[in-house]
């Protein structure tokens, strides 16, 4: 076994997450979230998260267990209920190592980035909560409630936009989410697509290709113009329906065109 405590190398915390479990325990305390970590993961204190201090007669916490708070923290925020499915989710989605650095430096600068809707923000802030020992926290943008005041006060905010960047609702919610990111010296990581998809130039129910009936005439032209410069906005990147201000405000907390899908 390593007589030297997890807490103290990067490498050997990456590993150790891939065997991590969590499930509910019940007492009449209540119920709590249990972290589990085999024996053989840390020196000091043998996956029990606290070590015997013999001069002082006491115990006392690994330095592990700090990480495992702050992982146990993230889980009872986005899945109180069934915490080993959320952990059991975040493990099974690898991060490239370039992502991981970037988390990394995410907590020392405090500026986050854009990624992948695919990609689970829970494979994130779960490896920037237990790696790093960041306090981390995964939201919807419509979330108005937390936007105003999100528990836990996290250093690393994630936010989900839904799919829909062009919609008033969303960039009044994300600006809302900067404001309050700003604020706290918290990084923001948005959810976002690079480039939304093109919307489609048929109507609702033709084959591709063919344009929407009396295209090309009369209204029907108007209506096409209409359709095309929709579509064309929607294309825009996610961070061109906020306002002047709140990109201005966005680039001190968030790198947008830092863009990871993996």
């Amino acid at each position: 076994m390593n007589e030297t405590c997890l807490a103290s190398d990067p490498r050997r915390l990456d590993q150790a997450f891939a065997g991590l479990t969590a499930s509910l325990e019940h007492d009449d305390r209540g119920t709590r979230i249990q972290l589990s970590l085999a024996a053989s993961s840390c020196g000091t204190c043998s996956g029990q998260w606290k070590i015997e201090d013999h001069a002082a007669r006491v115990m006392r916490p690994c330095d592990v267990a700090s990480r495992a708070a702050r992982l146990k923290s993230l889980l009872a925020q986005v899945a109180p209920g069934d915490p080993g499915a959320a952990l059991g989710r975040a493990i099974g989605v690898p991060l490239s190592p370039a992502l991981v650095d970037r988390l990394h430096k995410s907590l020392k600068h405090r500026i986050g980035a854009s990624f992948a809707p695919e990609l689970p923000a829970i494979a994130l802030a779960a490896r920037a909560a237990w790696m790093f020992g960041a306090r981390t926290a995964v939201f919807s943008v419509t979330d108005e409630v937390a936007a105003a005041n999100p528990p836990g006060a996290p250093e690393i905010v994630f936010v989900h936009l839904d799919g829909k960047p062009w919609e008033q609702r969303t960039a009044e919610a994300l600006d809302q989410w900067i404001g309050w990111c700003q604020r706290s010296c918290s990084a923001l990581w948005v959810a976002a697509p690079v480039n939304p998809p093109r919307a489609p130039e048929s109507a609702p129910g033709s084959a591709p290709g063919t344009k929407a009936k009396g295209a090309g005439r009369g209204w029907g032209r108007v209506s096409g113009q209409v359709a095309a410069r929709v579509a064309q906005a929607r294309e825009r990147h996610w961070t061109g329906w906020l306002s002047s201000q709140a990109r201005s405000r966005l680039l001190e907390v968030c790198e947008p065109e830092a863009f990871f899908d993996k």
